[in-house]
């Protein structure tokens, strides 16, 4: 640190004293030398650049570390320019010169962010501001410090695209957007009508209209479903049974082939047919490589294919499965709610006209967008979790129509529920229910505590998982799970082949194969198991983690992946 020339400890340095003079009178002060004759060499060195400028020029141009000018800019502050800076002419200096605004009041900021949300915002945006302003809910972290008259504004806002949304759907006549305006107006209207005195007359017409359609959609899904399900007399199931073991003695699997898909029309059990069925495929790894899982490396790679978990129930940490599929090549996405999946959306990496959706909201206008998944079925796979009651699926027929028509065009679907778990004390099965009843499948049921290790099956219908299928390749243990359901034994009667079965013996998990024996008429897998639990992928569960992995890129194969062949 440079110390100055009138400093003490300057003074004391240089020999110079108070009490005694240049002559050597007492009392007395001489005057005061220069600074090359009385300091030393070594002092000379501390003594810094801008110093030495300052003794020279008799003038202090030294500035301080935020100062926008340079050290050779003028001294009069009338005869420098701005190109003489440090900022520069462009700004594009580190150093700049801040210019802050007035600070806005609390009061202004929520001013604005209602004058925003009454431009553009949602339904929900609008609702959450009016419910947070009220008394009775309001507290500590969610005021809004103005006046009333503003609320009501926003109340008048909701009301308007409550009604807007419901004559669109009535003038639409479509049954999904009649659904999603009651589900928007449900606990709304009745606060709005009380408080607001408002009339939603549209409400009514749009009841009347729904309970229409939804009688024309459910006799479209029993048509379906009733297409898929053909009935066939007794003595015909008889022969049926009877050519399937002859099937089985050629060892040829055409044969076989025609043999099960002339029994799933009988209903007639086909377990005994399916474990001298084995499926293959080019994506799986080698016989010798199968240890950490069935699909090698970025084996779907580019293709494309993506997984969506939609869970309806509590929460659950998915992310191992995510991982697991990265690595393969497909991508595992997470919903909470079944619109995010079946509804379209703007897809702004594909789309030419960007920001579409927010022009149309400012609008006041509501753009259709097609849905990526419904429209590619041998990309896409949909995995349902069932949730806790009410169900979110019920009376939803819209998105029950679509996932039938998906599965019948080819896409995969998984359908899974549970026992009491997260808090609830009843099964959580009633949205898988409701879906096996539009499948025209039978219900799950029950509850099961589990959480035991099951291991191979040493005979069909055995407790333990079937270690024929190659989903169970090198795996010698597994965890059944917690708090599952259970399924009924028709499943295997429907061209269901069993998977697992729990300590007790009874069906967990079944799957319907991508191949040609059991999906030859074009529709896609149908996984259906009742043990939610075994997707967590816990560390301390034997061979979760692998048998889930293979499970979930398992189902992303389609019928042209996949080969058969005959096994002993």
């Amino acid at each position: 640190m440079p110390i100055r020339e009138n400093s003490f400890i300057n003074d004391f340095m240089t020999g110079r004293s108070s009490s005694v003079g240049n002559k050597g009178q007492k009392g007395s002060r001489g005057p005061r030398g220069s600074r090359g004759a009385s300091v030393p060499a070594w002092r000379s060195k501390l003594i810094t650049q801008d110093e030495k400028d300052e003794k020279q020029t008799g003038s202090k141009t030294g500035r301080g570390k935020s100062c926008i000018w340079s050290k050779d800019a003028p001294t009069k502050r009338c005869a420098r320019r701005l190109s003489s800076s440090m900022v520069g002419l462009a700004g594009g200096s580190p150093q700049y010169v801040e210019l802050r605004g007035p600070d806005r009041t609390r009061e202004q900021r929520c001013l604005d962010e209602i004058t925003m949300k009454l431009e553009m915002g949602s339904v929900d945006d609008l609702w959450t501001i009016y419910v947070q302003s009220s008394a009775w809910h309001q507290d500590d972290g969610a005021k809004w410090p103005v006046q009333n008259e503003v609320f009501v504004k926003v109340r008048k806002r909701i009301t308007f695209l409550l009604k807007q949304k419901m004559k669109k759907a009535l003038e639409k006549d479509d049954v999904g957007e009649m659904e999603a305006a009651i589900r928007a107006a449900d606990g709304k209207v009745q606060i709005l009508a009380t408080q607001g005195n408002e009339q939603f007359y549209e409400m009514d017409k749009i009841f009347e209209r729904l309970e229409m359609k939804q009688e024309e959609q459910r006799r479209v899904m029993k048509g379906l479903k009733d297409s898929s399900t053909p009935a066939m007399a007794f003595h015909d199931k008889d022969a049926a049974r009877s050519s399937l073991h002859e099937a089985i003695e050629t060892k040829d699997i055409e044969t076989i082939r025609t043999a099960i898909q002339k029994c799933m029309e009988a209903q007639v059990d086909v377990t005994d047919a399916a474990k001298h069925v084995a499926i293959t495929s080019k994506y799986f790894a080698p016989e010798g490589e199968r240890e950490k899982s069935l699909f090698p490396l970025n084996c779907f790679k580019g293709e494309g294919r993506c997984v969506h978990i939609v869970n309806l129930g509590p929460e659950m940490d998915l992310n191992v499965l995510a991982r697991h599929g990265e690595v393969a090549g497909v991508k595992v996405k997470f919903y909470t709610d079944p619109n995010q999946v079946l509804v379209g959306k703007e897809n702004r990496k594909t789309s030419t006209h960007k920001a579409t959706t927010a022009v149309h909201t400012l609008h006041g206008s509501d753009h259709e967008h097609a849905c990526e998944v419904t429209e590619n079925p041998h990309l896409h796979t949909i995995i349902l979790i069932s949730g806790p009651e009410p169900a979110r699926l019920e009376g939803d027929t819209d998105n029950l129509t679509k996932l039938l028509k998906f599965n019948k065009a080819g896409g995969a679907l998984g359908i899974i529920a549970s026992g009491n778990r997260g808090g609830h004390h009843f099964p959580l099965i009633r949205d898988a229910n409701i879906i096996l009843q539009v499948f025209g499948l039978e219900k799950v049921w029950g509850h099961e505590t589990g959480a035991r290790t099951i291991h191979r099956q040493t005979a069909p219908r055995a407790p333990g998982f079937c270690a024929s299928h190659p989903l169970f390749s090198q795996i010698k243990h597994l965890d059944e799970g917690f708090s599952n359901t259970v399924l009924d034994e028709m499943y295997l009667k429907r061209g269901f082949r069993e998977l697992v079965r729990c300590s007790n013996g009874k069906l967990l998990t079944c799957i319907k194969e991508p191949s040609a024996s059991f999906s030859g008429d074009g529709s896609g897998t149908i996984l259906i198991s009742g043990s939610a639990t075994q997707f967590l992928c816990s560390k301390d569960a034997a061979g979760e983690e692998t048998y889930m992995s293979n499970l979930i890129l398992y189902m992303a194969l389609r019928q042209a992946d996949v080969e058969e062949v005959y096994k002993p």
